[in-house]
């Protein structure tokens, strides 16, 4: 934990070099939470039934961001860091009547890196400003953890097959609105449909969905206001 604290000050500080260079005219952080969840499209019919949404899981994200203003009223913004995905799995299994099967854990989390670039466009120049967003975000998937039962005294964890293969690299749209208050606090709220799949064979389709919001602050406005 403590050497992730270190990278992200590491990145602050290149971002504010970067800022103070004005290469960039907003830096910050961002944390929020969402719903997030995943379709799977069975494609033999026997299985066709069982295709459809999970239940929806509640996730978190960190993320350190940058805006660059295009004119007046649009800017190009970044964001990298941790953003989790997931879902509540519905398991059913077949037992006999004498077998004893407990679910430790419903619980299905993708630890992902996110990437983002969107456009902002501010309708008013006000202090209060409302804002909409447009724009991708890139997931690269570094571990995850299955839902868990227990059986015969022992745990196992569930669908490890089928998330070993899933692609580490997604692509989903980012569609969202937002206020931003006096450039220093600002408030998100996105959805992610899925651009590409988290993976899709000759038994299986699979893609997410996320809605989410967030809150932020512009550092570099904290900044500006003890300097002055």
């Amino acid at each position: 934990m403590n050497k992730y604290k270190v990278n992200i000050i590491v990145l602050l500080l290149i971002i504010s070099n970067f800022a103070n260079a004005q290469i960039i005219d907003n830096y910050g952080i961002r944390i929020g939470t969402g719903l997030s969840n995943q379709h799977w499209k069975y494609k033999h019919e026997l299985l066709s039934e069982l295709s459809g949404w999970h239940d929806n899981k509640t996730c978190f994200s960190g993320q350190v961001i940058t805006e660059k203003f295009v004119g007046k009223y649009f800017s190009i913004n970044s964001a990298i860091g941790y953003f989790q995905k997931g879902y509540i799995d519905d398991i059913t299994i077949p037992t006999m009547e004498d077998e004893d099967i407990n679910i430790k854990n419903n619980n299905v989390i993708f630890h992902n890196i996110s990437f983002d670039i969107s456009t902002k466009y501010k309708f008013l120049q006000t202090k209060i400003q409302p804002y909409f967003l447009l724009g991708f975000r890139s997931n690269y998937l570094i571990d995850y953890q299955g839902s868990i039962i227990e059986f015969q005294g022992e745990e196992h964890e569930m669908n490890t097959d089928i998330y070993d293969d899933f692609s580490n690299f997604t692509i989903s749209g980012l569609v969202g609105f937002g206020l931003t208050f006096n450039n220093f606090i600002f408030i998100d709220f996105e959805y992610n449909p899925a651009i590409t799949k988290n993976l899709n064979d000759s038994g299986i389709a699979i893609k997410d969905r996320y809605f989410g919001c967030a809150v932020g602050l512009n550092i570099n406005s904290i900044f500006y206001s003890v300097s002055n």
